[in-house]
């Protein structure tokens, strides 16, 4: 009797010690998705001869936020740059300095979480639609009338979410956006990880949403890729892309409505096409932003 006793002892205490391993695991998984470690990056506009102002705003849920604002005086329209998951706005100067180069003003800002912004978690969309709506409001409050948006990764989704709602941005340029909340883990957990979306994806997002106070399945282009028209959009990806796979984008432009461009390239990793095709990408882009900003 002794033995059966402590038998179940031991029984119990090893499926708690499971029970706690697995709720480690998951909220260790999570805390990749929501809290990105900072990266600061060291270069600034000056690196590219650009003259500069530091702005800052803060969004409707009071999180401030910093940015570069990059007049240029003879343009009368601005593109705002959002970037990606777990960097901050230097790394769009390349595309900072093309755009400037076509009589462009433009606007940069560290997401919520990320770079020199306030804020503590990230939600891949859901909260970061307040910090571009909060960059729009700045334009319009500093006379900006003519406003495009580009944005890559996370920050291409985060613009296509916002433009669905939101008139006063004209135009939108989406380089390896993604669909949802779920689609971006699914990916992400596969390509650096090389784990399957079951059993482990489900109660990471519903973990991670928890965390956030947010229900995930709101970050979702399927549901709202239809209200962005008439704003125009340009949807670009890689063929090769494995961080965010091509399935993305064909489904973004599957559920948008006219006008939309696809352009899918090939040997080009994610956010690889600016650097591989640099030519057409830059033709592409002006063009476009030319065609509905000027």
């Amino acid at each position: 009797m002794e033995n059966q006793i402590t038998g179940k002892i031991n029984l119990i205490f090893l499926v708690i010690l499971i029970i706690f391993f697995i709720f480690v695991c998951l909220w260790k998984s999570s805390s990749i998705i929501i809290s990105p470690r900072r990266f600061h990056g060291s270069i600034t506009p000056e690196v590219y001869g650009l003259s500069y102002k530091e702005i800052e705003f803060t969004t409707e849920d009071s999180i401030p936020i910093k940015g570069w604002y990059i007049l240029n005086k003879i343009s009368n329209a601005t593109i705002i740059l959002l970037h990606g998951f777990g960097v901050d706005k230097s790394d769009l100067l390349d595309v900072a300095n093309f755009l400037f180069q076509q009589n462009f003003s433009v606007l940069l800002f560290d997401f919520r979480a990320h770079g020199y912004s306030g804020g503590k978690y990230c939600s891949l969309g859901h909260f970061e639609k307040r910090d571009l709506k909060a960059a729009v409001s700045f334009l319009k409050d500093s006379g900006e009338i003519r406003i495009g948006v580009m944005g890559f990764s996370m920050g291409g989704t985060v613009a296509l979410l916002e433009a669905s709602k939101n008139s006063d941005i004209l135009a939108v340029v989406s380089d390896c956006g993604y669909l949802s909340f779920r689609s971006a883990v699914r990916d992400f957990a596969k390509c650096y990880y090389h784990l399957p979306e079951y059993p482990f994806i489900p109660p990471v997002i519903w973990l991670a949403g928890r965390r956030l106070g947010i229900n995930p399945n709101n970050v979702d282009l399927s549901f709202c890729a239809k209200d962005i028209s008439p704003t125009p959009i340009l949807i670009i990806h890689s063929r090769d892309d494995k961080e965010i796979r091509l399935i993305n984008a064909t489904q973004i432009y599957k559920y948008a409505k006219e006008p939309k461009e696809l352009w899918v390239v090939d040997e080009a990793e994610h956010l690889g096409a600016f650097f591989v095709y640099e030519k057409e990408y830059k033709r592409r882009v002006i063009s476009f932003f030319k065609k509905y900003l000027f």
